[in-house]
């Protein structure tokens, strides 16, 4: 088992926690102590999943990341600077740096990641150039003026302008914070106005002309 943990411990492949663990178990076997079925079977567990077949994958990582995951990771990492959770490979995705493999696809796979992709990648209600208004219950806090900084008062109004003469679609975009149906991001001007605003689908309906 020594051979086989260090062995393991040579592969870039195995990082983090089970790095770690098999360090603290070749030190234990080292001085000659007997592990514990448990730690006989974790050590197992960890030494299967950093195989050669693991290390290869992580030296195609940055290629399959490229060419199959930076859009969606683009994606949940906006969605995850929002949440309190999953922040610190969040940030890196956003500054561009390619996230570790096995943590990346860790957040990937989380139930809430899973409904932010389904919804990013379901088809739009609304396309630019669309005539659009608010459904009921519209509130201030249903919009986002991005780099614009906007007071209450001003919001306000912006908002009543909105809910009376509509607005048009400016863009889709891939700025989703919620993991709800209907989250998809769009970015309206309102009718009347010059300050576009960023709202989510399931806050919008099609205006008659």
């Amino acid at each position: 088992m020594i051979e086989q943990i260090k062995e393991c411990l040579s592969r870039p492949v195995c990082t983090g926690w089970d790095r770690g663990f098999l360090e603290s178990i070749l030190t234990q076997l080292e001085r000659g102590r007997t592990l514990s079925e448990k730690q006989n079977s974790t050590v197992q567990k960890v030494i299967s999943r950093n195989d050669a077949e693991a290390q290869l994958a992580h030296e195609q990582w940055e290629t399959i990341y490229e060419n199959e995951h930076k859009e969606e990771a683009m994606v949940l990492a906006h969605y995850y600077t929002h949440t309190a959770y999953f922040r610190n490979i969040a940030a890196d995705i956003s500054q561009g740096i390619i996230p570790e493999r096995r943590s990346f696809l860790k957040m990937k796979s989380n139930k809430f990641a899973q409904k932010v992709l389904q919804e990013y990648n379901s088809e739009a209600k609304f396309k630019n150039g669309d005539l659009v208004t608010a459904r009921a219950g519209m509130s201030r806090s249903s919009m986002n003026f991005g780099d614009h900084s906007v007071d209450f008062v001003t919001a306000d109004a912006i908002m009543l302008m909105f809910m009376k003469r509509g607005g048009f679609v400016v863009e889709r975009t891939n700025k989703i914070i919620s993991s709800a149906k209907g989250a998809k991001m769009y970015k309206i001007l309102p009718i009347g106005g010059t300050i576009p605003f960023f709202i989510e689908e399931r806050r919008l309906k099609r205006k008659k002309s």
